[in-house]
């Protein structure tokens, strides 16, 4: 038994990366009787087996070695469903308690705890009356993650979740700030330090791997000025009408900050340039321009459709690009969502706003363009 539960302790502590001195802080005992139940020379008190398991998110039959099929079965069908109400937009009551049920089934898995925080604030964070009680639960959830958390990554996001939430939940700037100022500055990245380290390996043309690392530092500096320029200008310039066709020409400066850098394959980033286009049609519209409105839309459209043709290991042309390609999938990088960039700029298109356009046979060829490639 000593070496069955010890083997199997020692790899669900690495499979949650957590030290043998984190373990044994939690069960009360000292580090050395962690080491000694993981080399075998030693097992735990059997009433310690309800607390390690309950850590571990497993059964007590699990830690002495009994499969976990079941489990991983479970595990995989909630993450599926995770999957699904991340893509669809669809949150309500039923979804968060659907939610917090996965998080009294497995305890200990990080991100079953985080998509409850999450799934409470698409439900209620962005409305006009948030329910304050819903979202302290959320706050704590996100508290709890960046204390106990020993993946730096998944920290980091989880402070930058509870700076939004600060910011947009509870309207509360100054925690806001206090939470990002715990992530790392731009200062000490590890973009701009590859950059700037391997900017001078790069020199060597057959560094391919270093002119990588810089033009990796380009494509993310170029994705974070585009959609932060954007919304400025949507949210942060006044919005009266007098105003709107300023708004257009910064938006139009920004597509050519896109085309710059990523030239005519644009791959993924089609869809950033999808969706500015889609923001002037809506001033156009509204200054009553239907024509211009349906050319944007078109650009909108055509962006739309070589964004979901993009695929695994597709590369890019543009000479501060031409040495990536589009990424392959990765739990960070999901090459099937529920649903594609056709599916959701279509569902946009119907819109109260476009209704002057119903009739208008170019708005209508549009619809069935984007309807033909809908998933």
């Amino acid at each position: 038994m000593n070496l069955t539960i010890g083997t199997k302790i020692k790899n669900l502590r690495s499979k949650k990366q957590i030290t043998q001195k984190q373990l044994a802080a939690y069960l009360g005992v000292t580090e050395q009787a962690v080491s000694r139940w993981e080399s075998g020379s030693g097992c735990p008190d059997i009433q310690l087996i309800p607390s390690i398991a309950s850590f571990f998110s497993v059964t007590s039959d699990e830690l002495f070695g009994i499969t976990l099929t079941e489990r991983e079965a479970r595990l995989a069908e909630i993450r599926r469903r995770i999957k699904e109400l991340s893509s669809s937009g669809n949150n309500t009551e039923e979804t968060v308690a659907e939610s917090r049920g996965w998080v009294a089934e497995f305890p200990g898995e990080e991100d079953i705890q985080e998509q409850l925080a999450n799934e409470i604030c698409r439900y209620t964070m962005w409305g006009e009356n948030p329910d304050l009680r819903l979202l302290k639960e959320a706050e704590r959830i996100y508290r709890t993650l960046i204390e106990t958390t020993s993946n730096m990554e998944f920290r980091n996001n989880m402070l930058e979740n509870l700076t939004t939430l600060y910011a947009v939940g509870f309207k509360d700037r100054l925690r806001a700030e206090e939470t990002a100022n715990q992530l790392p500055g731009m200062r000490y990245c590890r973009e701009l330090t590859k950059s700037n380290v391997f900017s001078i390996m790069a020199r060597d043309p057959e560094d391919r791997a270093s002119l990588c690392y810089i033009q990796e530092y380009i494509v993310r500096l170029a994705d974070m000025l585009g959609s932060t320029v954007v919304e400025y200008v949507i949210d942060s310039i006044p919005n009266s009408p007098d105003r709107w066709d300023e708004k257009i020409g910064y938006f139009e400066r920004i597509i050519e900050l896109y085309e710059l850098i990523f030239g005519e394959n644009m791959l993924i980033y089609h869809g950033s340039v999808a969706y500015i286009c889609r923001v002037i049609a809506t001033y156009k519209v509204a200054q009553g321009k239907l024509e211009e409105t349906c050319d944007w839309l078109e650009r909108m459209t055509d962006h739309v459709l070589l964004a979901d043709k993009a695929g695994d290991r597709d590369a890019y042309t543009s000479p501060f690009t031409d040495q990536l390609s589009y990424p392959a999938a990765s739990e960070e990088f999901d090459l099937n969502p529920i649903h594609n960039s056709a599916y959701y700029f279509r569902m946009m298109m119907n819109q109260e706003r476009y209704a002057p356009l119903r009739e208008n046979e170019r708005f209508r060829q549009l619809c069935v363009r984007m309807e033909a490639e809908m998933k």
